[in-house]
């Protein structure tokens, strides 16, 4: 009797122990499983991580080249820009220039690298040339801050007086970059940086290359040049419908406001072979609000005519 009851005693201690046994044996299992998992999770969110600091990286290479062949353009073509200046306007887009001279891809660009200038609601002045009115404000700030090396009247320096790009923006400009050229030429960028990053040339062979690269810098640089100014002129035929130059004649125009003479305001409006213009299509999408104004010195030269008329 004690012998069975010892037996059983046996057998269940047995299963016990065996039943211990598989339940940690799973455990191990389980946890080594959930460590594989997240070990392979985790080399996962490091894989991400790197790859976005890549395309971070490269991105910003790629912005900063185009950011600087850009500045290189306007420098050369003498355009300033005076966007910091804080007028609160619609219409009409200007900015000054020294007159002696995808979705993806647009996401990369913070904000449009080329030069900025005030949007203005255009008002009608009398004149027959190419000469504008501003406000008051906008001479101040030409002379003083960071345009204060701007003379509006070029009376001092080149003797030349500041032409002023006069431009009627796009409404459906999609931000930079937005002209195939100008697309173009930052996927140039971009193919090129890669490449850098790839290329791993060791100082032999740049040694042997020294002199070829030399002999055809300059042919490249001012391959490279043009090239930059044709994708530059491109991606402003997009941002505006049309535009122009314009010297000023006077700051007598209230704040927000640019005195537009009718041959200006013609060109704008009826673009031709002396105006620069934007994409067609989107002109056509576009209702552009005019008003038809009567020129006050007209009006005054017509009453002394009469007036004179009548004493005789």
């Amino acid at each position: 009797m004690d012998f069975e009851i010892a037996a059983r005693r046996l057998e269940k201690d047995q299963q016990s122990a065996l039943a211990r046994a598989r339940a940690s044996r799973n455990a191990r299992t389980t946890s080594a499983k959930a460590k594989r998992e997240a070990a392979a999770a985790r080399a996962k969110a490091e894989k991400r991580l790197e790859v976005k600091k890549l395309a971070e990286g490269r991105n910003g290479r790629v912005v900063d080249r185009i950011v600087r062949s850009m500045n290189v353009v306007e420098r050369k073509l003498g355009v300033v820009s005076v966007g910091d200046v804080n007028i609160t306007t619609t219409d009409a887009h200007v900015e000054s220039k020294p007159a002696t001279a995808m979705d993806t891809t647009t996401m990369i660009f913070k904000q449009n690298p080329l030069a900025s200038g005030w949007q203005l609601s255009a008002t009608s002045i009398h004149g027959e040339g190419d000469k504008i009115a501003l406000p008051p404000s906008i001479l101040e700030s030409l002379t003083s801050g960071s345009t204060s090396g701007l003379d509006p009247w070029g009376s001092s320096g080149s003797g030349r007086p500041l032409a002023f790009r006069i431009g009627l923006l796009n409404p459906a400009y999609g931000g930079f970059p937005s002209s195939d050229k100008m697309v173009a030429l930052v996927e140039k960028v971009r193919e090129d940086v890669i490449a850098s990053e790839s290329a791993a040339l060791d100082e032999q062979q740049q040694t042997t290359q020294n002199d070829a690269d030399e002999m055809g810098a300059s042919d490249d640089e001012e391959e490279t040049s043009q090239l930059h100014r044709e994708a530059y002129l491109d991606e402003l035929s997009h941002r505006y419908l049309s535009y122009t130059h314009g010297t000023v004649v006077e700051f007598t125009q209230e704040d927000g406001c640019v005195g537009l003479p009718e041959p200006i305001a013609q060109v704008l409006l009826n673009p031709n072979a002396y105006s620069l213009v934007g994409a067609a299509k989107d002109r056509r999408k576009v209702d552009i609000s005019t008003t038809r104004t009567v020129d006050p010195a007209a009006s005054v030269a017509s009453a002394a005519i009469d007036t004179g008329v009548d004493k005789d």
